[in-house]
Parts: structure tokens; C-alpha cells; sequence
């Protein structure tokens, strides 16, 4: 039994649940109330939109040019990978037009993402990639 279904829309429990033959039910109206009241702080907290942090300008740790073959390379993607501005700050990754697309607060997180976003690009959308510069080794995409 649960009372409260999951906002995260990644999360597949109940049809997770019922797909291996399990029986899911909703706890009563009356106990389903009150765990709203009960777990409302934290409910609040998974609704709040993701804050991005703008683009910011310091030089970039790596960067990356994306074309599509047989298109002009005026329409190539470049994304460029940039140390926080200040202690607080955070790592973005950024397009040519100073898209923020993943932002990160350690290097390890953000070097993931860099690789992920690379796969991405190279296996899902077959784009090719060029003229990269990687200045640290953790961020090589071979």
C-alpha cells in the first residue's frame, strides 16, 4: 500500500509494482490526508523548479565543435565547458549562444555530464565532432 504517488514523472513505482504481479493499493482517504500534512515540507522541496545559473564568461576548460556531415558548418554546435566564476558558483556547460545546457557543482559531476551530453550528440545524433580542446584529461572524450 502507499499513499502518496511519486511527482518525480521518472519514476515509474506502481506500474513497476504491477507489472511484476505485485497489488498496489492507495492507503483511505482519511490516512491518505494526513500523510499529505505529514510529509508537505518535503513534497514542497520536489516541486521547486531547478535553478540554472546564467552563462558566465571565464575561459573555458574544454570545448567542442558538433556538425551533421553534408551541412554547412555554419550550423555546427560548439559547447564549451567553464569553471565557476566564484567558491559558490558552478560548472556550466554552454552553447555557442550561451545556452546553459547542465551545470554542476564539483568536476567529477560536471565531467559526467560532459561525457554524457557528448554521447549524446555523437551516438543518438550522429553528429561528428572536431577541433575539441580538452584542458584537463578527466573531460577527454577520446
Amino acid at each position: 500500500m502507499y499513499g502518496l504517488a511519486d511527482k518525480d514523472e521518472t519514476v515509474y513505482g506502481h506500474s513497476s509494482l504491477t507489472e511484476a504481479g505485485i497489488e498496489v493499493a492507495l492507503f483511505p482517504k482519511d490516512l491518505i490526508q494526513e500523510l499529505h500534512t505529514l510529509n508537505k515540507k518535503w513534497s514542497d522541496t520536489r516541486r521547486q523548479p531547478e535553478v540554472v545559473p546564467p552563462p558566465n564568461d571565464t575561459p573555458p576548460l574544454a570545448y567542442t565543435f558538433y556538425y551533421k556531415k553534408g551541412t554547412p558548418m555554419t550550423e555546427q554546435l560548439c559547447l564549451l565547458l567553464r569553471a565557476p566564476k566564484d567558491v559558490d558558483g558552478s560548472y556550466t556547460i554552454e552553447n555557442q549562444l550561451n545556452g546553459v545546457l547542465a551545470h554542476a557543482k564539483t568536476f567529477e559531476e560536471i565531467a559526467m555530464k560532459w561525457k554524457n551530453i557528448d554521447a549524446q550528440k555523437t551516438i543518438v545524433e550522429k553528429l561528428d565532432r572536431m577541433n575539441r580542446y580538452v584542458g584537463d584529461p578527466r573531460l577527454d572524450l577520446g
